[in-house]
């Protein structure tokens, strides 16, 4: 327990109520009703988490909703949720993004008392009388409309030296955050308003990005897809009297996405191969520790199964034993689907430097891997007409660089098994 002249806050951002998991089409209707209840869970234990360790206040760094018009369900149990907080003495301080903006079509539901939700016009500064006497400035700004691109951060006033001070905004901070670039901003931007601590929301991947100031993005709270796998929560922050911060880190979710790898290489038989799957997602379900999990499978190296798992509906059926293996237990364990990211037993490298067709595509694959900027263009080029088509725009989400990596990969072995692995 810290001392009584220590300040403690909760940062948190990206709750995203009310939105869908991607990717779940195939869950069962129980499954799925638990998976959707995880979201407003996870908020209920980030309620708890503020009020077990007595904190000061709350900030919320926005996209609270997934929906610039949100369910009557998602906005009352918000509510709720606060004025549970503000009974107990916490205040809470909240933006809004671009997911759930000021100009959104929200319901006119009052805040309780001890509540600030700041405008998008200007920013606004509200102080808080903190521990010992410590006098705490806090300044945010929300977003006007879903495409909002001005640079907050710009609009912030420098901050007060007889008080610790604090700037709460929902922007992209530089260009390669991998999520759309809203209210833009730099890190030179950041340190020109000389705050002590940036709570930041956007990116829902936690990152601390600077101790001087402090700039913290806490990653959402509860994992939306496959590609949010790993812990997610919140930032614990601890103000010492002399100025010294610390985070500490808390888990929320209710579910738990996770990836388990495994290898074919020097495996001869399938019933070994399900063995080792098996093995990795035990432990994925021990490391959940009593969450729900959704696991994706993504078979690597190299092999002489290679061949039995590319043929046609040998994935689906080894995914369908694997749901059944797990399916019945307390905790639910969801197997999403299975990436086979492996390749026949066909030396690639020695391959790459021969003289004949393959050898130059195979080089041509190396050399767009070790360009990571160009690997995009080139892909996202192809893949063009099918993510701007009218029906797919709005349902399919682009490709990040992660997964064209995969598609490089699996294309390098596909052509590879074509050329002369058929008979690995």
């Amino acid at each position: 327990m810290a001392s009584r002249r220590t300040l403690r806050f909760a940062h948190a951002a990206d709750l995203h109520l009310d939105s869908p998991f991607r990717g779940l089409s195939a869950l069962s209707p129980d499954a799925s009703r638990r998976l959707h209840r995880a979201l407003f869970q996870a908020l209920d234990s980030l309620v708890e988490l503020c009020i077990e360790n007595e904190v000061c206040f709350l900030l919320v760094a926005g996209d609270v909703f997934d929906w610039q018009t949100p369910s009557l369900k998602a906005q009352l149990h918000f509510r709720d949720g606060l004025a549970r907080l503000a009974r107990k003495g916490v205040r809470s301080f909240v933006v809004l993004g671009n997911h759930d903006p000021l100009a959104g079509k929200g319901l006119p539901i009052g805040w309780p008392d001890g509540v600030h939700v700041f405008g998008s016009s200007d920013v606004e500064t509200v102080f808080v009388d903190g521990p010992g006497g410590r006098i705490v400035a806090i300044s945010g700004i929300s977003h006007q409309g879903p495409g909002d691109v001005r640079n907050l951060v710009s609009m912030f006033p420098r901050s007060r030296e007889d008080c610790f001070h604090v700037g709460l905004v929902h922007a992209n901070l530089g260009p390669h955050t991998g999520h759309a670039p809203y209210a833009p901003c730099t890190m030179e931007d950041l340190r020109s308003r000389g705050m002590d601590y940036w709570a930041l929301g956007h990116v829902h991947t936690r990152r601390v990005l600077s101790r001087d100031p402090w700039v913290v993005y806490p990653g959402n709270i509860q994992g939306l897809s496959i590609r949010e796998q790993g812990a997610r929560g919140c930032y614990l922050v601890e103000v010492e009297e002399g100025g010294a911060i610390s985070l500490d880190f808390r888990p929320l979710d209710g579910v738990r996405w996770a990836l388990a790898e495994v290898s074919i290489t020097g495996v001869s038989h399938l019933d070994l191969l399900e063995e080792a799957i098996e093995k990795e997602i035990g432990r994925l379900v021990a490391d959940a520790g009593g969450r729900a999990l959704v696991c994706r499978i993504r078979l690597t190296g190299c092999g002489r199964l290679y061949h039995l798992l590319g043929k046609r509906d040998a994935a689906g059926e080894l995914v369908a034993r694997q749901r059944e293996r797990f399916s019945g237990g307390t905790e639910l364990v969801w197997i999403q689907d299975l990436v086979l990211d492996c390749l026949p037993e066909i030396d690639l490298e020695a391959r790459g430097k021969a003289g004949d067709l393959l050898g130059q595509v195979l080089r041509v694959a190396d050399s767009l891997e070790e360009d990571g900027e160009r690997l995009e263009e080139s892909l996202k080029e192809v893949l063009a007409p099918l993510y701007s088509h009218p029906l797919a725009r709005g349902v399919l989400e682009g490709p990040g660089r992660d997964e064209l990596e995969q598609v490089l990969h699996r294309a390098r072995g596909l052509l590879a098994y074509l050329f002369e692995g058929r008979d690995a």
